[in-house]
C-alpha cells in the first residue's frame, strides 16, 4: 500500500513539473523579443568607417541536388538565414520570410540555409516548409560548412550581404519582417 501511494504521489508530482513547464513555455512564447538587424557601419564615424567586408563563401545543395555558393548570387542583395525545422522561434519567424520573399523575391536572392545535421535530414526539412507551404528558396548546409563560415552556434541568426558579395547587417533571434525589409534596406 505505501509503494501504491509513493506511485500515485510521484505521478502527481511529475505531472505538475510537466504542466508547469509547458505553461511556461507558452507564456513566453508570445513575448519574445525581436531584435533589429545589426550593421557594422553602426559604430563606424565618418571617415574612420571601415571598409566593406567580403562576406565568407560557402557551398551548400538546393531542392534539386545542386551545390550552390553564396558568391554564386552576387548582382543582388541576398537575406542568408540559417534555420532548423526543430527551432520554436525558427518556425515562428519562417511567415514573415515568405511574406519578405513575396514582396522582394524578385529584387533580393533569399537563402534560406537549413541545418542538415542530426536529425535535421534533408527529408525532415522539406516535409516541414511543404507542410506549411512557404515558397521561399530552401537549401542545406550537409556538412555545415556554411555555418562554420558564419560561426553559427544558434538559430536563427540572419545575415545581410549586399550587391558586391560585402557582409552588411545581420541579427540573432526572431528579426520579424520588419527587421528583414530594414536588413534589406542595408543591403541595396
Amino acid at each position: 500500500m505505501n509503494d501504491k501511494k509513493m506511485l500515485i504521489v510521484g505521478s502527481l508530482a511529475l505531472a505538475l513539473v510537466v504542466g508547469g513547464a509547458g505553461a511556461l513555455y507558452s507564456s513566453m512564447g508570445g513575448t519574445i523579443a525581436t531584435p533589429s538587424m545589426s550593421s557594422s557601419e553602426d559604430s563606424a564615424q565618418g571617415a574612420d568607417a571601415p571598409a566593406p567586408e567580403a562576406a565568407p563563401d560557402f557551398t551548400v545543395i538546393d531542392t534539386d541536388g545542386n551545390e550552390v555558393r553564396l558568391s554564386d548570387l552576387r548582382g543582388k542583395p541576398v537575406v542568408l538565414s540559417f534555420w532548423a525545422s526543430w527551432c520554436g522561434i525558427c518556425k515562428q519567424g519562417m511567415p514573415d520570410f515568405d511574406a519578405a520573399y513575396a514582396k522582394y523575391g524578385d529584387d533580393v536572392h533569399f537563402m534560406m540555409v537549413n541545418l542538415t545535421a542530426g536529425t535535421e535530414t534533408r527529408d525532415v526539412a522539406a516535409a516541414y516548409i511543404e507542410e506549411n507551404g512557404y515558397d521561399f528558396p530552401v537549401y542545406y548546409d550537409t556538412e555545415m560548412s556554411a555555418a562554420s563560415a558564419y560561426g553559427v552556434n544558434a538559430v536563427p541568426v540572419t545575415h545581410l550581404i549586399d550587391a558586391q558579395g560585402n557582409h552588411v547587417a545581420y541579427g540573432q533571434g526572431r528579426i520579424g519582417l520588419e527587421g528583414i525589409e530594414n536588413g534589406i534596406e542595408m543591403a541595396k
